[in-house]
């Protein structure tokens, strides 16, 4: 008989349930990443922390998932702070008497990612691309070809700060999962919860259900170098889940509470009253209204819709118990997060203006660029507030006028050195227009309304 290896371990001594004192969930999104924890000792109670980078103040419960890094890699900021500290750097630098030396010294080394978790599905954006350009038929025959490696690999080995300089994927992400385990150490702090060893905490790191295995092993590992694991004989103290089955799980555990709180509230017979309702229903007149069903009972089937920043994920799951459902098919969807509009957006900046334009203003002004971006994702969060409110003005106005035939335009602020940058650049090209005898414009907007885009070349 062999000896027993050194390095082997007791699978039931690591596997008990009681072997992690907190449980941390981190959320790392393409648009924002969040953290929550709870402490394992049967009451179920979960603490969502809206204090990373001062976000009480804001509506939603998440950071933005961007980061700061300087030229070496070294981690400076992350989150609305990162953003906050990329563009003042520059307005600094606007202030001190030798401008252009101290942009030179700044502007060109710190690296500010935005919304970079997307470049782990390269595979997936590229497949959605071909579908919506109507080639998807020659997928899979494009999938076949072996000499492909562009289409083969689903993983950038390097990503582009907003200045155009490029760093491993590696280093970027392995300093988000730092920033994430460092903040979750200090709430522990604050709400005085004593970790005497890491070994206590059980990590739970969401990724889309539709990432390849390749993606999901690359993020698995990254955290591991981030620290999150610091022996490896500890068996699921790191779990890579999918985000839809985390999304799964809070609704049951919503839907528990609920039941709850209805058999506090009928003395225990909720359940059971529910159940002769439902009986008593298939007698009612069909024309007599009936009370919505609250919540899920064992045995029926329900779609579940992930839709994130990065990407859409669609689940089909069937209900078991109060915590257990069974896949019904597998997963699907694709990269159709919201971060897409954002990517149009600067499509149709890049046609409306002469070539290049665009191009030039982020890489001269990658701060002020930035600024731009931040402008056009705050708008979508205030857009369809617009409609509701226009479209309530309109019908009490006149309700025999369609309300979207009255719809006021839903404008983006466009930082004032953007303008400035479009109207210089304005004049230069009056200049060699006026040379060839062609058309010239007073204005921007003289220029724009002149331009056929949305729609009017049927690119939109």
């Amino acid at each position: 008989m062999a000896a027993k290896s050194k390095e082997s371990f007791d699978v039931l001594e690591w596997n008990k349930k009681g072997d992690f004192k907190v449980v941390v969930g981190i959320d790392f999104g393409t648009d924002g990443s969040g953290v929550a924890w709870a402490i394992n000792d049967g009451k179920s109670e979960v603490f969502v922390d809206q204090e990373i980078n001062d976000n009480a103040k804001f509506v939603d419960l998440k950071t933005k998932t961007n980061i700061l890094l300087d030229e070496s890699g070294e981690f400076i900021a992350f989150g609305r702070e990162a953003t906050e500290k990329y563009i003042r750097q520059f307005e600094d630098e606007d202030s001190d008497d030798d401008e252009e030396s101290n942009k030179e010294k700044k502007s060109n080394k710190w690296l500010y990612f935005s919304q970079f978790k997307m470049a782990l599905y390269k595979k997936a954006i590229k497949k959605q691309a071909l579908v919506t350009a109507g080639q998807g038929g020659g997928i899979m025959d494009e999938e076949k070809k072996d000499d492909n490696d562009a289409y083969k690999t689903d993983i950038k080995t390097e990503l582009s700060a907003a200045n155009g300089k490029k760093l491993p994927s590696r280093l970027v992400f392995i300093s988000a999962l730092k920033f994430m385990k460092e903040h979750a150490f200090k709430m522990f702090e604050k709400k005085k919860v004593v970790i005497n060893d890491t070994k206590e905490i059980k990590w739970v790191l969401t990724v889309p259900a539709i990432w390849s295995d390749k993606s999901k092993g690359l993020m698995e590992s990254w955290a591991i170098e981030a620290g999150l694991i610091t022996d490896n004989k500890v068996l699921n103290q790191l779990v890579i889940c999918y985000e839809p089955d985390c999304a799964s799980i809070s609704i049951q555990n919503e839907i528990k509470d609920y039941k709850k709180l209805l058999e506090a509230k009928k003395g225990g017979k909720a359940i059971e009253e529910e159940k002769k309702d439902k009986d008593k229903d298939k007698d009612k007149d069909e024309d007599k209204p009936k009370q919505p069903k609250q919540y899920l009972i064992a045995g029926e089937k329900y779609l579940l819709l992930d839709l994130g920043g990065g990407t859409a994920d669609i689940a089909c799951h069937q209900v078991i118990d109060d915590f257990t459902v069974k896949e019904v098919y597998q997963p699907s969807g694709g990269a159709w997060g919201s971060s897409y509009i954002d990517k149009h957006f600067i499509r149709l900046l890049t046609d409306l203006f002469p070539k290049g334009w665009l191009q030039e203003f982020q890489q001269s002004r990658p701060s002020d660029y930035t600024i731009l971006l931040n402008n056009f994702r705050r708008s979508k969060e205030t857009f369809y507030a617009r409609d509701i409110k226009q479209n309530n003005k309109n019908n009490k106005s006149d309700p025999s006028v369609n309300a979207y035939d009255k719809q006021q335009t839903h404008n983006i602020k466009l930082p004032t050195e953007f303008i400035e940058f479009l109207e210089d650049k304005l004049e230069n090209y009056n200049e060699i227009e006026q040379l060839k005898n062609n058309e010239t414009f007073e204005a921007i907007n003289d220029y724009i309304e002149k331009q056929p885009f949305l729609g009017s070349v049927g690119k939109w």
